[in-house]
């Protein structure tokens, strides 16, 4: 009766056969494993040294069987990808040994599972190593993000392309400056309108619209003459203002400068500006910006002319048939209703008149049709007279 000791590993399947070698009755014939018997048990769970007996007709022998504990591994790990990377089972595989702690390289790993870098998921992938089974989970994401906005601006107002990005970023979630921005599109400020422009990067893109709106800003005002000693206000020449969009300006948020003296003759040039902002560029954003650039402000501003005359000037002096002076009473009347209306506005360009630019010809031949008046009459007079 011939048997032999064995080594298994935590885990594997033992049999009694495995030890047994051979075995021969008395005359020498070959015994059949069957007619053997085998007493003693192996846990194969547990690491140990399991001795088992082996008996044939007062024949007895003792096998021992080794069970060591299973050293096998088999490591991987979660990865995070993103739509577009490439990536191959490999990326996920950590390391393997076999029972005996020995190396097993990856290409002895079964793999089983795919990933599809081309949209976005979490992808399960299963790797084997002789009983040992690990699962790596494959993310694939896309962090890239392109935001833009609307706008409204009006005629004559300057566009960059920057207005209207938000902010972007790429697969990993990093910012991504506006530089790296391909825009597509034009706006042409000169033109009401909306206009579509396309931004791109890395495959997202997003489309802005610009609102290109009239620009309905006017200021209105009217020149005024009047007697000396009557009342005056900076309203009594002011006509209308309104906003970019059309909407009324009320007088208290008109800006005037100059002063009229009610009690002296003259012409009394008084300055009207507004500032016919809205929404898209408020007021102190207006003032800031006209304090560091160039650019003339969004301002429209007017001159209206007060003329202050006597009620009853000084008649002119004439000779009478005895060679006396005399005088008669020259009143000249003036009609309030009569004046000279001042509008300005924005010119087709969007450019704001500077101040001092309008033209003071109007009230100027005002001033001169009124002194032609007085001495007319007292032309006239004078020959009646004679």
């Amino acid at each position: 009766l011939q048997v032999k000791d064995t080594t298994i590993y935590v885990g594997d399947s033992w049999e009694a056969e495995e030890n047994f070698v051979s075995a021969t009755d008395k005359t020498g014939q070959d015994v059949p494993f069957e007619k053997i018997t085998v007493s003693g048990q192996v846990d194969n769970t547990k690491a140990g040294i399991y001795p088992i007996i082996y008996s044939y007709e007062g024949k007895e022998e003792t096998a021992h069987v080794t069970v060591k504990a299973d050293q096998s591994k088999l490591e991987v790990k979660d990865t995070t990808i993103y739509v577009g990377d490439k990536w191959e089972a490999e990326d996920n595989f950590v390391s393997a040994t076999d029972k005996t702690g020995q190396d097993v390289p990856f290409e002895k790993i079964d793999v089983q599972g795919t990933v599809n870098v081309d949209k976005i998921g979490d992808y399960e992938i299963v790797y084997k190593n002789g009983t040992k089974e690990a699962k790596a989970i494959v993310h694939v994401r896309d962090d890239s993000r392109l935001q833009v906005k609307d706008t409204t601006i009006y005629v004559g107002d300057s566009w960059k392309p920057e207005e209207n990005f938000v902010s972007a970023t790429d697969k990993t979630g990093q910012d991504v400056p506006f530089e790296k921005i391909t825009v597509s599109g034009q706006v042409d400020t000169s033109k009401a309108g909306v206009y579509p422009i396309v931004y791109s990067y890395e495959g997202k893109e997003e489309t802005a619209h610009v609102t290109v709106k009239p620009d309905q800003s006017k200021l209105e005002v009217k020149d005024t003459t009047i007697y000396v000693g009557d009342s005056w206000k900076p309203e009594d020449n002011f006509v209308s203002a309104t906003d970019r969009d059309g909407h009324a300006i009320s007088f208290d948020k008109v800006q005037v400068k100059g002063e009229v003296d009610t009690k002296k003759t003259g012409e009394y040039q008084i300055s009207y500006t507004t500032e016919p902002v809205n929404e898209t560029k408020p007021a102190v954003q207006s003032r800031l910006f006209s304090m560091f650039s160039n650019e003339t402000p969004r301002q429209l501003m007017t001159v209206a002319t007060v003329h202050v005359i006597d009620r009853n000037p000084t008649p002119l002096p004439d000779k009478n048939e005895n060679n006396q002076t005399s005088s008669s009473t020259n009143q000249t009347t003036i009609k309030r209703s009569q004046y000279v209306t001042h509008i300005v506005k924005p010119d087709k360009q969007g450019r704001y008149p500077k101040t001092g630019e309008q033209t003071n010809g109007l009230y100027r031949v005002l001033g001169l049709v009124v002194l032609l008046i007085v001495i007319i009459s007292g032309i006239v007079i004078k020959k009646k007279r004679k």
